[in-house]
This record gives structure tokens, sequence and C-alpha cells, in this order.
């Protein structure tokens, strides 16, 4: 990834884009690297020491993510990006919340969403009642809008964004 965001940023004016812009997005392991890639950029971790000094991740979209720490829960030295969460609750193989044990961890979206809110970082969690690891596939389709708007109102604009959503199935 830190490869590909090389890439982009050195072919920005051939490409016509803004290395400020640049959102990482993925679902399940895509969903962990992109989250592991801003963690990694705003704590100063040496693998992200191949992007430019002042650059940063615009925005992060996460389909069933989480940070595997090995050195305690996840922090940052610096604010995240912006960062749009989608999770079931019953997710058996992403945590949907957190699996440590000492200082190793898997730290899940609402785990995740929990240090944001604390920090005031932007944020948006869509949590799915009962839902499985399908959530890092179908809110790519069902959810879009939501997507659209978290970019266009938490990462274009860095307006204000806070927000946590939990959808439950019909009938229940």
């Amino acid at each position: 990834l830190y490869q590909a965001t090389g890439f982009l940023i050195s072919k920005a004016d051939e490409l016509r884009i803004d290395p400020k812009t640049i959102i990482v997005s993925g679902s399940s392991a895509g969903a962990i690297t992109s989250l592991h890639a801003d963690w990694y950029k705003r704590n100063k971790h040496t693998l992200s020491q191949s992007l430019p000094e002042g650059f940063q991740y615009s925005g992060v979209v996460s389909f069933a993510g989480a940070i595997f720490s090995t050195s305690g829960k996840p922090s940052y030295e610096i604010s995240p990006a912006p960062t749009l969460f989608f999770h079931g609750t019953a997710d058996k193989t992403v945590p949907y919340n957190k699996r440590q044990l000492f200082n190793k961890g898997f730290f899940g979206s609402n785990y995740l969403a929990r240090v944001f809110s604390k920090k005031d970082y932007l944020y948006y969690l869509v949590s799915q009642e009962g839902a499985g690891h399908e959530i890092a596939v179908t809110p790519m389709n069902e959810r879009l809008l939501e997507v659209l708007q978290f970019i266009q109102t938490a990462v274009i604009r860095r307006s204000d964004f806070r927000k946590e959503t939990t959808l439950i199935p019909v009938g229940n």
C-alpha cells in the first residue's frame, strides 16, 4: 500500500490528482491494511518512512477491519484521518470489539470508535446488529451513499463528523 501511495504521489501532476486527498479503503484484510497504513503513518512507524515526511492519508474507509497491535492498545501520536467503520456485531473473523492477551491484541471497529470518540477524532461507525463478516462486502453496494456522504463531509470539507448508527435486521 505504501508503494502504491508513493507511486501516486510521485505521479500526482501527470495523473492530475491532489496528494492531500488520498483516501485508503479496504474490506477484511484490506481494511486491516488501510487502518494500519494510517495508524503507522500517524505514529511514524519505520514501515511508513517510504512516504514523504509531511504526507498523511486524508481518509480511511474500513469494511470489517481492525488493528493488530503487539504493543498494547492502539493510540495515535498525530490525530488519525477521518475514518468510516462498517462492521457486523457478530463477526467471528475480525473482532467487532477486541481480542487481547497481554500486550497483543486485535482491536476492531467498535473498540477503535471508542478511542476516536474519547479523543474527539472524526469518525463514523456503522454497526450491523447480528451480522458477521459479510459486512466486509455488503455495504460497498448497499451503503454507498453513506460512504460518499462521509467522504464529502468529513474528508473533503473536514467538517465536524462524529456519528454512530446501529442497523437492526428487519423482523427484530
